[in-house]
């Protein structure tokens, strides 16, 4: 082990691009503290027996998610697993993988990343790999049956659209046992903690844009902590009642078949809107490269003179205009940016709300007008911090300024993604296909939204699939970002149900 002391990052990352460009090394890894080269597998399951179960289980439902996912049904073919564990390394996932980058100043970058900078002593650290070294070395064990079992390979990977992983490089060390212990400790650069380096910025690191694929993936593991909570939840009242607590529970399942039947002459079946083969636009993957998507700046100068209309409606019509006079637009990730913008809207909250707003709704087959609307909406709700209040008469109060007929309403995906949102009550009466109240046994049951929706819970049932999407594009997703919920549902023909809270 050869282990270079110099000043700080900023001379740590010249030396490593020094030592690269000489043909020395040209893998490199950052990390805060000279910290033993392991996998989190390794870290966080070695030895426990139970927490390894737990981690095959978890494994399985991403698996089987996956396959079932378009966009990530190829993960569950054996030729794609650094694909696969590339994705899960990327959403904190215990792997057999180790991060590395071929680009000295992104190690440097995290040899400084953490939450707070560190209180012990030690240094920070870039480690330096030669993986033709690495790979000879390896080569030799493969011929020896007591040494085969033990694997270290170098792995590129690119997968599409995950933004992240392409911002980052790509580049992992695939290692299922110690390595220090059996190639050796790495040669490394090392020198005190000093902060961040000047470039790059946290940005690069970390995109603030999300890719459809990485909408996707927040839903997959909101669900995920979902059921783990539920798993926490259950497990502090069966303790309780070990120790003698006297707790009474009551599930309700929901109807399988999402309505009430005994309201309706013959049985309800999805209605012709919602058929899959014309719902292939709103489920069709796209490929966005991140380095041809990220990176445009729009920028919209508000008004506030005394003839200015107001800023929701300046929103709108620049929206508009821009998909207007640009075919390409919606296949960018724009970063808009707001001059003039006052209050709340000169905040990083909203630029993060509007930002993943343009990017959850550009993608998906609505109109450009519904967008305009959408995020038209979004400026206005976002105005009104009591939109975020934690008191529920005072969000009501709020969402029915803009709208006065607002109702709030719940919905979840087959998955058990879900959110919150509002709309117009009329709107959604409005939407309610006219085969749904021709079925009813007493049509004065059609007369309300919210006797409808206590009847039927699947949306594909009870509404007219385009006049529902027009309405979830400028109402609900524009309510959900306004709200602050922590999952932003976008795609309409996702959604296996819709109720009333």
């Amino acid at each position: 082990m050869e282990t270079i002391r110099v000043a700080n990052v900023e001379a740590a990352i010249q030396l490593a691009t020094q030592l690269k460009r000489e043909g020395r090394y040209d893998w490199f890894r950052g990390q805060v503290r000279c910290w033993p080269l392991q996998t989190s597998l390794h870290r966080k399951l070695a030895g426990d027996g139970e927490a390894h179960a737990a981690y095959v289980e978890r494994l399985g439902r991403f698996m089987d998610w996956a396959a079932g996912t378009p966009q990530l049904a190829y993960l569950s073919e054996g030729a794609n697993a650094d694909a696969l564990f590339a994705i899960l390394q990327h959403y904190g996932f215990p792997t057999n993988y180790v991060d590395f980058t071929t680009d000295p100043a992104v190690a440097g970058f995290f040899s400084a990343d953490c939450v707070t900078p560190p209180k012990d002593a030690g240094d920070s650290v870039i480690y330096c790999l030669d993986t033709d070294d690495l790979r000879d070395f390896y080569a030799d064990f493969d011929e020896d049956p007591e040494t085969e079992k033990f694997k270290a390979a170098p792995v590129s990977i690119d997968v599409s659209n995950l933004w992240r992983l392409q911002a980052q490089g790509g580049h992992f060390l695939f290692i299922n046992h110690d390595l220090e212990a059996l190639y050796g400790p790495l040669d490394r650069i090392v020198f005190p903690w000093t902060g961040y380096p000047a470039y790059p910025p946290r940005e690069q690191i970390y995109p603030v844009h999300k890719s459809a694929l990485e909408q996707l993936l927040d839903q997959y593991f909101f669900v995920e902590k979902s059921l783990e909570e539920s798993r926490r939840f259950f497990e502090t009242i069966a303790g309780l009642k070990r120790a003698g607590a006297k707790i009474g529970m009551a599930l309700t399942t929901a109807r399988p078949e999402g309505y009430l039947a005994e309201h309706f002459s013959v049985p309800l079946e999805p209605l012709p809107g919602w058929a899959p083969d014309l719902l292939v636009d709103w489920r069709q993957p796209r490929s966005e490269p991140f380095g041809a998507t990220v990176g445009r700046f729009q920028k919209i100068v508000l008004r506030d003179d005394p003839g200015a209309p107001p800023a929701a409606e300046q929103v709108e019509g620049a929206i508009l205009s821009a998909l207007s006079r640009d075919a390409g637009l919606r296949g960018q990730a724009v970063e808009w940016m707001f001059s003039g913008a006052t209050g709340l809207l000169a905040t990083d909250g909203f630029a993060g709300a509007f930002r993943a707003g343009w990017n959850g709704l550009r993608g998906l087959a609505y109109a450009d007008e519904d967008i305009a609307v959408a995020l038209g909406s979004l400026v206005a709700l976002w105005s009104d911090a009591d939109c975020r209040s934690a008191d529920g008469h005072t969000v009501a109060a709020a969402f029915r300024r803009r709208w006065p007929d607002a109702r709030e309403v719940e919905f979840a995906t087959a998955d058990g993604a879900y959110s919150k949102g509002w709309c117009s009550d009329a709107g959604l009466l409005a939407a309610i296909d006219d085969s749904w109240k021709a079925r009813l046994t007493d049509r004065s049951e059609a007369v309300t939204v919210w006797r409808a929706l206590q009847l039927t819970q699947h949306p594909n049932l009870l509404f007219d699939f385009g006049r529902f999407a027009r309405l979830f594009c400028r109402y609900i997703v524009p309510s959900q970002l306004a709200g602050g919920r922590s999952l932003t549902l976008f795609n309409p023909a996702d959604l296996w149900r819709l109720g009333l809270p």
